[in-house]
């Protein structure tokens, strides 16, 4: 039988290792999107993770099947904000931006859901947690600038593609910030309710229901750039690499790390479980370097530094947990 100590470590684990598995998805996602268009990448990673989930829910909880009509909107919710509209702005922002870049605006997350929880939810920030938060932010500001703030204001030098200024692509993944912090906090109001697993189960299905309904209008909604990519019914041309990176999205990315995440949620608040999401530029640039060949800038290093120093301020084990 573990103890609260031990289950605790656990928590944390699993929530560092949610974060090394989405900062591959950077990965995987920026090579998907150049073959296939992006509602349909989107549908297809969540066709597999409803699929996996199916298995874990069939096997532990086979109730979560039977979801009680009380329910239906809050699943409705969460596949709207948590599987919808975030991979709508994860798969076409990928398709203007690296996946190193991506994943460093990501790292707004926890400062985002912390302000919001603490607004709409009254979960208390003492000053140490706000003292990480600031923290964690200036190295976002300093990883996304390159070292140089004044970027954001739209200086840059257009012979250096990671000096660029925010531009479409930022903003794009700015709105995959905006669409999780709604899926943290409704994950931390249906706590009591449902569990980790039978959340995660019905927002990938109701989530990916809507990616299918979505694929059929997919070339009207996103124009040529759909048009010239593969479709989920013409999944017999995809690559092997195409394939890999559906199948890491799906069952690594959806159904095991969102069943982690909600888990850590539930158990240690959302603040400090979104907190994690920090790790996740971290960890999508030094896999971007090292799988793309993506540049990595010297102040990625220090920016990630401040953004570490953050998470652990913010995550203090003796902070007492509301």
């Amino acid at each position: 039988m573990m103890t609260s100590s031990t289950r605790l470590l656990w928590t944390y684990t699993t929530l560092l290792l949610t974060a090394l598995i989405w900062g591959g998805t950077w990965i995987a996602g920026r090579v998907l999107v150049q073959e296939v268009a992006p509602f349909s990448a989107a549908f297809l990673r969540f066709f597999f993770a409803t699929c996996a989930m199916g298995l874990l829910v069939w096997r532990t909880e086979p109730q979560a099947f039977k979801l009680a009509r009380q329910h239906w909107l809050t699943a409705a919710l969460l596949g709207l904000t948590g599987v919808f509209a975030y991979n709508f702005f994860f798969m076409v922002g990928l398709q203007h931006i690296a996946a190193g870049r991506g994943s460093l605006v990501v790292a707004l997350n926890p400062v985002v859901v912390a302000v919001a929880a603490w607004l709409l939810l009254k979960e208390p920030l003492n000053g140490k947690q706000w003292g990480g938060v600031v923290i964690a932010l200036c190295g976002c500001i300093l990883v996304l600038s390159n070292g140089d703030p004044r970027r954001f204001l739209g200086s840059n030098s257009a012979a250096d593609n990671t000096a660029a200024a925010v531009g479409l692509g930022e903003y794009l993944i700015i709105g995959c910030v905006l669409a999780w912090t709604a899926y943290t906090l409704q994950c931390k109001r249906v706590g009591q309710r449902l569990s980790p697993i039978a959340t995660n189960f019905w927002a990938c299905a109701s989530g990916c229901a809507m990616l299918l309904l979505a694929t059929t209008f997919e070339n009207q909604l996103l124009g040529e750039g759909a048009q010239t990519h593969l479709h989920w019914w013409q999944l017999y041309h995809f690559s092997l690499s195409a394939w890999t990176c559906v199948l890491y999205l799906g069952v690594a990315g959806s159904a095991l790390s969102y069943t982690w995440y909600t888990q850590g949620i539930q158990k240690i608040g959302a603040t400090r479980a979104a907190a994690f999401i920090n790790f996740v530029p971290v960890f999508g640039v030094l896999l971007g370097a090292l799988m793309l060949g993506e540049r990595l800038p010297t102040s990625v290093y220090f920016g990630g530094g401040l953004i570490l120093a953050g998470v652990l301020i913010t995550n203090q084990l003796r902070t007492r947990i509301s």
